[in-house]
């Protein structure tokens, strides 16, 4: 099997264990706390692979694009993410973040890219409806409060972040190796969570962290490493929709971890439908994205 498939299939699964973790333990760390100690993790895992590796440092001309990229990548998506975490659940949030696929092909047409296949559309409307198909569910149960609606919205706001910034990494990653451009995301984006870090504190101190915050934070870190190296691998082997289309995965993981270990107020049914019509959408963009790129005859 194609490792960028396979690549691919870890990240989605690892997002959505990522988001439920999260969601645990950004009410002691805080927004920023918990970004920088998650993604600090990750660049401690990193640096193995950077001494030991041949690795080629981003041109002068590429550092400064590579470096808005990694703030939009790294500090932008997990404030906004962990900031929807306090606001909302984690099932939410993974399903509204599996909108990404479809975010993805909006990024990928406005930077230039090519038309979109007609499958690619029709699974774009399946994955949106999915979304309205869990607000509207909400409204009518009369569970979703503005607080809700606000931690789904910042959510969407992460996925344009990331869609735009993955369609726009692809050459540096295909130039420069996913190594040095995790690297040299991470050496300019870990300074800016960590003064966000002492602008914003936590509001529990950190010696106040109970022992199950800290094993979180340090599952979340290690899996964010692993999981950067495996959204690069894919990327560089597989179109940027493409990869983005095995999100689905993440809502599914979240929604199973927050049925079983949480006592959050989400109505099975409602999430299990949108979820299904998540990867019905995003099977039909994986299908379309392959009638594009294979070549007639």
């Amino acid at each position: 099997m194609n490792t960028g498939i396979l690549a691919a299939l870890f990240t989605g699964v690892q997002v959505g264990g990522a988001i439920y973790a999260s969601s645990l333990a950004v009410g002691d760390t805080g927004v920023a706390a918990l970004g920088f100690l998650r993604y600090g993790c990750a660049a401690l895992m990193l640096l193995p692979f950077f001494v030991t590796a041949p690795v080629k440092l981003p041109r002068r001309g590429d550092m400064l694009s590579v470096a808005l990229l990694g703030l939009g990548q790294i500090v932008v998506m997990i404030c906004l993410m962990n900031l929807a975490l306090l606001l909302t659940s984690g099932a939410r949030v993974a399903l509204v973040f599996a909108s990404l696929p479809v975010v993805t092909l909006i990024a990928n047409r406005i930077v230039g890219g090519r038309a979109h296949h007609r499958l690619e559309i029709l699974g774009g409307i399946v994955t949106i409806a999915a979304v309205f198909w869990l607000v509207a569910a909400d409204i009518l149960a009369s569970r979703a409060s503005l607080d809700d609606f606000a931690g789904m919205a910042l959510t969407l706001g992460a996925a344009v972040s990331i869609a735009f910034c993955s369609v726009l990494y692809r050459p540096h990653v295909a130039r420069y190796g996913s190594i040095a451009v995790s690297i040299w995301a991470f050496a300019v984006s870990l300074p800016v969570l960590a003064a966000l870090w002492l602008l914003v504190p936590p509001s529990h101190l950190v010696t106040d962290w109970p022992t199950s915050t800290w094993a979180l934070v340090a599952g979340v870190g290690v899996s964010s490493g692993l999981g950067y190296l495996a959204w690069f691998h894919a990327i560089e082997r597989l179109n940027p929709a493409s990869v983005t289309g095995f999100l689905s995965l993440s809502p599914v993981t979240a929604a199973v971890l927050t049925l079983v270990f949480s006592t959050a107020e989400v109505d099975p049914w409602a999430l299990g439908g949108a979820v299904v019509l998540v990867v019905i959408g995003t099977v039909i963009i994986s299908f379309g994205n392959r009638a594009v790129l294979t070549p007639p005859g």
